[in-house]
């Protein structure tokens, strides 16, 4: 379902009763969301772009409208996109992720877009993160995450956001798919700042490793930069975790990072060489439906390349 232009009549009388697919450009407030919610809270797999691309068109939105995203309960999936919502909006706090997190508890696909949220010093901490990797259910099979500058010029959070993360991803034991989106945390203009530590990425990075994975997508782009201590120390020991992965489906993003150009060189070559194992993969999984005689003549290609 495709919605454009919505006015609050349509909105309120909308009647949902299956799985939910929406994109829906409008100028919202507490009052939309919450009609909005009231007419999918009971489906099982709900999927709602809300994205902004007018950043000061999300200053009537509070931390209440998260209270009705947290009366949704999906049994299964929840996909939410809520690009530029805290952007700059000093409306949203910490308090939003505690709502939230409430329409977490039976999910076993979480996919989360808060990109460009905590931009410029909002009132989102440490806190809020905690709150938000505290929520995540242990059930969770598929999470993603995209928290693109959440700590971009945003002193309330710091490195201990990432000991939180690595403590409750830690105990997500049916978690296979991880897609985590950190990009320009830390990244101040402020040089003398300390937000993010070496040892803060680290027991990030080894507590994902822990984790029987297949897939981790990891965007790490300018976190060796400004405000920030993480070096090629990090880099270097990202690199000896991912020599003894077995994760086929891996893709690591460090640009922007100060560190030595081999090191980034390697997890490059290797990311793209794990790309290249899981093509394959698809290619054989592919040929299983053909005649024996094309599945022959298939794999002698396959393997040839290996």
């Amino acid at each position: 379902m495709n919605l454009y232009n919505v006015d609050d009549e349509r909105l309120t009388n909308l009647n949902i009763t299956s799985h939910v697919i929406m994109n829906i450009e409008y100028f919202w407030t507490d009052e939309r969301v919450r009609r909005l919610c009231e007419a999918i809270q009971n489906l099982d797999d709900i999927q709602i772009n809300l994205d902004l691309f007018q950043p000061r068109s999300c200053t009537q939105i509070t931390d209440q409208c998260f209270q009705y995203f947290g009366n949704l309960m999906p049994t299964n999936l929840l996909e939410l996109s809520l690009n530029n919502w805290g952007n700059q909006n000093y409306n949203i706090s910490d308090i939003a992720f505690i709502h939230l997190g409430k329409a977490f508890k039976n999910l076993k696909i979480l996919r989360l877009n808060l990109q460009q949220w905590g931009h410029k010093g909002c009132k989102i901490s440490n806190i809020g993160v905690v709150q938000l990797f505290k929520s995540l259910p242990q059930q969770i099979q598929e999470l993603e995450l995209n928290l693109n500058k959440l700590g971009y010029r945003n002193q309330n959070i710091t490195g201990h956001s990432f000991v939180a993360m690595g403590d409750f991803i830690e105990n997500l034991e049916n978690l296979k798919n991880l897609t985590l989106n950190l990009a320009d945390w830390g990244n101040d203009y402020n040089r003398s700042l300390e937000l993010f530590l070496n040892e803060d990425l680290q027991y990030l990075i080894e507590k994902i490793f822990t984790l029987d994975l297949e897939k981790l997508h990891l965007d790490l782009t300018g976190l060796g930069m400004n405000g920030s201590k993480i070096t090629e120390e990090s880099a270097f020991f990202l690199l000896q975790h991912l020599q003894q992965t077995d994760i086929y489906d891996l893709n690591i993003i460090l640009q922007g990072w100060i560190c030595n150009v081999e090191v980034k060189n390697q997890i490059l070559k290797m990311t793209k060489e794990k790309q290249q194992q899981k093509k394959y993969m698809y290619q054989l999984l592919a040929i299983k439906s053909l005649d024996v005689s094309t599945q022959e003549r298939i794999l002698e290609e396959i393997f040839a390349k290996l």
